[in-house]
């Protein structure tokens, strides 16, 4: 059994501790593909199959990081979750410009 870490945890050990956490949640995983495809979207003069490459990316990691299975089912899942969560955070975004006016 591991051996329980002591209290209070350092700073790098809870960030660690935090990006986990929060990797485990759908919006977690579409926020770290965001940022993956942004960090190869410079890479390359073709776009062609970056958002794919992206998404493989952050799956490898998933599974790196957190030592189970793929977070999707495939590809396709992935993509209409998140077109639905990208749309949320479009009228979200949206709202919060009318209530500034």
């Amino acid at each position: 059994m591991p051996e329980l870490p002591t209290l209070p945890l350092c700073e790098s050990a809870r960030k660690a501790l935090e990006f986990c956490l929060f990797f485990q949640t759908r919006a977690g995983f579409y926020r770290v593909y965001e940022g993956q495809l942004a960090l190869i979207w410079g890479t390359t003069r073709t776009k062609r199959g970056l958002k794919t490459r992206a998404y493989e990316q952050t799956e490898a990691l998933y599974e790196q990081y957190l030592q189970r299975g793929r977070c999707f089912a495939d590809r396709d899942d992935f993509f209409d979750g998140y077109s639905k969560f990208s749309r949320g955070k479009v009228i979200k975004l949206a709202l919060s410009s009318q209530s500034t006016r």
